[in-house]
């Protein structure tokens, strides 16, 4: 088809420990060839299930191409842990030390969503 990863994608890849072994790897990127429009596959591509996996949080040294992706990846991580215990994009902020508004700007950035909180989280 045509398409690659990117380096995080890729790291991911090597370091989820797959319980469906095998056929979950293939499934995953038999999704991916086909609902992802573009050439280069991305981390941000993976379905949200995958991306606040146990073992994205627990990614110790992830390799990364660039210092925007190394910060990227540790916004994401802190943003990830946020949501698990808070109860609203008002919450997450004060957690973080930012305002409300980054907070939305960010989640949307990388699709993440405060699953108690509906109608403050926009």
């Amino acid at each position: 088809m045509g398409k690659s990863f990117d380096r995080g994608l890729m790291d991911f890849l090597y370091r989820y420990s797959w319980p469906g072994n095998v056929r979950e790897l293939a499934n995953l990127v038999e999704r991916l060839m086909l609902t992802v429009p573009s050439k280069v596959l991305k981390y941000e591509d993976l379905p949200e299930d995958y991306r606040r996996s146990e073992a994205v949080l627990k990614m110790e040294s992830p390799m990364f191409a660039s210092l925007h992706e190394a910060v990227e990846h540790a916004e994401k991580k802190m943003l990830l842990h946020a949501i698990e215990t808070a109860t609203s994009t008002y919450d997450i902020a004060q957690r973080l030390g930012t305002s409300q508004p980054t907070v939305v700007r960010k989640l949307k950035k990388y699709k993440l969503t405060v699953k108690s909180d509906t109608k403050m989280n926009r």
